[in-house]
């Protein structure tokens, strides 16, 4: 569902500005921060919002940027995003209803000595606004490659709403020479639930499941009027990450293990969530356990489509997960309108990356390697 992103479009044409390590009092309710840290804010093109604009099919932006632009190649850590709606000066505060989502993602090439499962770096939405990473925690990376952002409109509760907006985000990092005590190396990788589009419920890439696997199997659904198409399991069957939800309840499930591919035990130290509107509840369980490893609640505005909270976790101690294991997500709807909507549901799990060897990734932002896509 989410892959790694096309060509950016040339960095000359990305707004940035360096900020100080300190946050500003506007920012006061943010996660704690590493003593360290630096920011880059970073603006969108300016959208038009000319009435209703539905999930992921709105104007949006995708430029490549540098963390440090202007400085020598050296060694980051990533710790956090976090983002704003404000009007086309890039000043005034406006509704977070005008937010579909703000992404980071990885270059399409990956430098040397670092995994990178999934593209993504951190994503935001409505009602998960502001994350950082655990104290002690990063996503390594040089400043020589260029992360790519994007950010996308929405407008789901204005109708007759004509304004022009832009989304101001922050990325936050640390250089690694600043730090007096080394940072634990974090590896993305990703869950998300998909509906069959098969006419029939089936297991993900399975074609003969056990009866626990196939308790796991993804609802027959369909896509949504203007959403990408279908992608296929390794047996050639069409699925889709993002469905349409009728009207009442629903629960959905899909067997994750090997979207996860986690390649040896270890520890999940941050889960970042992306649902819509009308989501409530968004559960990894562990299927040769039988146990929960954690879930998420979401809570959508009573009286429109706007969601206001999303759980997520951080935490130093950290959740287990095993490679061994099976692995589904449950996905809870809740549609109280008369007319179908949408729906996604994904988890990124930020998990501790037991095989990485910073001298192979500080060599290569030493030398300067440019991992851009081309």
């Amino acid at each position: 569902m989410l892959h790694r992103p096309t060509p950016p479009v040339p960095a000359a044409l990305l707004r940035v500005v360096l900020l100080a390590a300190a946050v500003d009092a506007a920012h006061a309710e943010a996660p704690p921060r590493h003593p360290k840290e630096a920011e880059l804010l970073v603006f969108s093109d300016v959208f038009q919002v000319n009435g209703i604009i539905k999930s992921m099919v709105g104007p949006f932006t995708t430029r490549s940027i540098r963390v440090r632009p202007n400085a020598p190649p050296e060694l980051l850590w990533l710790t956090g995003f976090q983002m704003e709606v404000v009007d086309a000066g890039g000043l005034q505060p406006q509704s977070y209803e005008f937010e579909c989502h703000s992404n980071l993602a990885w270059p399409r090439d990956d430098p040397p000595g670092v995994q990178r499962p999934v593209g993504q770096v951190f994503t935001l939405t409505q009602g998960q606004v502001d994350v950082r990473l655990p104290p002690g925690f990063g996503l390594p990376s040089t400043s020589a490659e260029a992360i790519v952002f994007n950010s996308q409109v929405l407008n789901l509760t204005r109708p007759e709403e004509q304004k022009a907006v832009r989304h101001r985000a922050r990325v936050r990092y640390v250089r690694d020479a600043d730090l007096t005590q080394p940072m634990k190396p974090l590896v993305v990788t990703s869950a998300y639930v998909m509906a069959s589009l098969g006419g029939e419920a089936m297991v993900y890439g399975v074609a003969d499941p056990d009866p626990k696997r196939a308790a796991a199997s993804c609802h027959a659904g369909a896509l949504p009027r203007g959403a990408p198409g279908a992608q296929k399991d390794a047996l050639g069957r069409p699925f889709t990450g993002h469905w349409v939800v009728e009207p009442g309840r629903h629960e959905y499930r899909t067997l994750v293990t090997d979207l996860m591919n986690i390649p040896y035990d270890t520890t999940v130290h941050f889960i970042g969530v992306h649902v819509h509107p009308y989501s409530q509840s968004l559960e990894l369980r562990d299927l040769t356990t039988g146990k929960s490893v954690w879930k998420s609640t979401q809570t959508t505005h009573p009286d429109r489509p706007s969601l206001t909270n999303i759980d997520y976790y951080s935490g130093v101690e950290g959740l287990p997960i095993h490679a061994g294991h099976d692995y589904e997500l449950v996905s809870v709807y809740d549609n109280p309108t008369s007319d179908a909507t949408d729906a996604m549901a994904t988890m990124f799990l930020y998990y501790l990356d037991q095989k990485f060897d910073k001298t192979v990734l500080a060599a290569a932002g030493a030398n300067g390697a440019d991992t851009a896509a081309p």
